[in-house]
């Protein structure tokens, strides 16, 4: 029974202790000392927002200010708590907060891709444990509930059954809305859904499938004239988007920071050689890479980074070459922060 019963991440971790760290900073009285300043939560708001135009096609929900938390979906405290989180808290909490913040957060990233749920799993099993132990004397002994407590034998599961979301809620929460829009009257409820479930598998429309090839190759879409174009000689098409290993990719903001081969940068035209079909990248590097954190643990050894100064120059790459599409976030004046797409690992 124990064993074979894992915890919900979703409940536990995304509405469970990630929406009570954001609730002691920005309800808790005073006097218990866990409450941050009005000005730094505005100001947490005010950057929240300003990473919208930043967040890839994959992210359903966009970010909404802190004044709205109380009407967050789980997905928005996954987002804070493994992208935005770490980027808009850094230098705003009190170290102490932020460190706690940071172990857990780095904790559930390594345990919701396949690789590190692996190789780390007993380093964020004693993450998890440091942070319940430090949120206990951060924020007082009457604070460790149930599932702070919980935490402690997440990494089990993780053990046992893989990376988190092959036993989170995640996915049954998302098709409650198909079940939702089948239903057209308050009425017989279940008799609806059956109804509609059996007229769909009744009309099954012809569809043209997608060879492996074309899922591999990623045929481009919207062709434009806009440019940039690569220096070597010849006659190219050009493209807004493509879709590959599916994910999305442009050469506007949001979709564009990739890693091809051992460079990061951005993604600044989609082409095709004439006559050839082989869908290629044009691609700009960051002269600047390196890690945005150093405790618990190195960031670049999880793939993420704070990167800077585009090089100028222009590669040209088949995109069978991107090995990462990454989230890419404000951090300072001209600085990013890089954070890999988890979807990207957890998708055939």
């Amino acid at each position: 029974m124990i064993s074979q019963f894992p915890y919900d991440y979703m409940h536990l971790v995304c509405l469970g202790v990630t929406r009570k760290l954001l609730g002691l900073w920005i309800k808790e009285p005073v006097q218990n000392r866990c409450r941050v300043g009005r000005n730094v939560i505005n100001s947490i708001s005010e950057d929240l927002l300003k990473y919208w135009k930043f967040l890839p096609f994959e992210f359903t929900r966009k970010y909404r200010s802190l004044a709205e938390m109380d009407r967050w979906k789980a997905t928005e405290f996954r987002q804070f708590l493994l992208y935005s989180g770490p980027v808009v808290l850094k230098n705003k909490l009190p170290a102490d907060k932020y460190e706690n913040f940071l172990d857990i957060s780095v904790a559930i990233y390594c345990l919701s891709i396949p690789f590190y749920s692996t190789t780390h799993c007993q380093y964020a099993h004693e993450l998890l444990c440091t942070f319940v132990k430090d949120f206990g004397k951060i924020y007082s002994e009457e604070m460790l509930v149930y599932n702070v407590h919980g935490l402690s034998h997440l990494a089990d599961d993780v053990a046992h059954f893989g990376p988190l979301d092959n036993f989170s809620a995640f996915p049954f929460e998302n098709f409650l809305g198909k079940f939702k829009s089948m239903i057209r009257k308050p009425n017989s409820p279940i008799q609806q859904i059956i109804r509609r479930l059996n007229e769909t598998q009744n009309f099954q429309p012809v569809t043209v499938k997608k060879t492996d090839t074309d899922k591999q190759n990623g045929i481009p879409k919207y062709t434009h004239e806009d440019g940039p174009l690569p220096e070597i000689i010849g006659d190219f098409f050009q493209f807004k988007k493509f879709t590959y290993r599916n994910m999305k990719f442009t050469a506007t903001c949001g979709d564009n920071c990739v890693k091809v081969g051992s460079n990061v940068g951005l993604i600044r035209n989609i082409l095709t050689r004439k006559p050839c079909n082989e869908t290629l990248v044009l691609f700009e590097a960051f002269n600047s890479v390196t890690s945005f954190f150093q405790n618990p643990l190195s960031s670049s050894d999880l793939d993420i980074y704070k990167v800077s100064k585009l090089s100028g120059n222009f590669d040209i790459a088949p995109i069978s070459e991107i090995l990462t599409k990454y989230v890419m976030l404000p951090y300072k004046k001209n600085k990013f922060v890089i954070i890999p797409l988890i979807h990207q690992y957890n998708t055939p």
